[in-house]
């Protein structure tokens, strides 16, 4: 689908373009009734997901264009850290790819945060 196809589904009072992913995890435009039917499969859509402690952080393809506008490539993966420092911490993403890299950044980041005085104390003493 192109962009005019696109607009012309946003002038149509659709709230937006729905998708889900192909055999090949690429991302495919469906009409709102197919999207419908993708609740029943959430795996399908989930890229990561990792609990630490108390702490999880999910990275999952969101099946609507987050970006809001014609203009880029649809913003349709999000990772989100639930618990913990980084609570509600969110990054969005127009590749599975930059998912993935995206993902393993936020579990780093929680990994990482109950050692941060003491990185932060070691840099200084450089």
């Amino acid at each position: 689908m192109n962009k005019d196809q696109i607009k012309a589904i946003i002038k149509s009072g659709i709230s937006g373009v729905f998708y889900t992913l192909d055999e090949n995890r690429k991302p495919k435009i469906v009409s709102p009734s197919e999207w419908g039917k993708c609740f029943g499969e959430i795996e399908k859509f989930r890229v990561g997901r990792a609990r630490i402690f108390s702490v999880e952080v999910s990275t999952v393809f969101l099946c609507v264009d987050h970006r809001h506008s014609v203009e880029g490539d649809p913003i349709l993966w999000e990772t989100m850290i639930f618990g913990g420092k980084y609570d509600q911490y969110q990054e969005r993403y127009t590749s599975e790819k930059d998912a993935i890299d995206g993902h393993r950044k936020a579990v780093r980041m929680v990994l990482l945060s109950p050692f941060e005085k003491i990185i932060n104390w070691w840099k200084n003493l450089e």
